[in-house]
């Protein structure tokens, strides 16, 4: 019994593992694209900005986290919101590297990416 519960364990932190390798890999690749990519173009990244990625089909993006990014941009006007279409725009999902939707970077205000929540946000 205490061999399964080590095996477990084990088992448990070389996912985490994984996730964390992951999550760096998506924020060094995000890191790169702030001067070239055309999403950020057009905005001003001298506020703090929130680029999500979604799908018309992903439920939990219509349901709780669009929603969720909306009452954010009513209360908070200096904060760039960034809708992006996985489906619609795949070399955009490309290039940042998504894996799965929803997944949204939260880029300070020098444009760099500091946090990559890999499920929804809601307040």
């Amino acid at each position: 019994m205490l061999i399964r519960l080590i095996i477990l364990i084990a088992f448990c932190l070389i996912l985490y593992m994984i996730y964390r390798i992951v999550i760096k890999w998506q924020l060094s690749k995000a890191g790169q694209l702030k001067d070239l990519d055309p999403l950020l173009s057009e905005i001003n990244l001298s506020i703090p900005t929130v680029v999500y990625f979604t799908t018309p089909m992903c439920a939990l993006c219509r349901t709780t986290q669009g929603p969720a990014f909306e009452r954010l941009q009513t209360k908070m006007d200096n904060i760039n919101i960034v809708k992006v279409d996985a489906t619609e725009d795949p070399k955009s999902s490309q290039r940042w590297g998504i894996l799965s939707v929803p997944t949204s970077f939260i880029l300070d205000k020098t444009g760099n990416p500091a946090i990559v929540p890999m499920s929804i946000i809601a307040p």
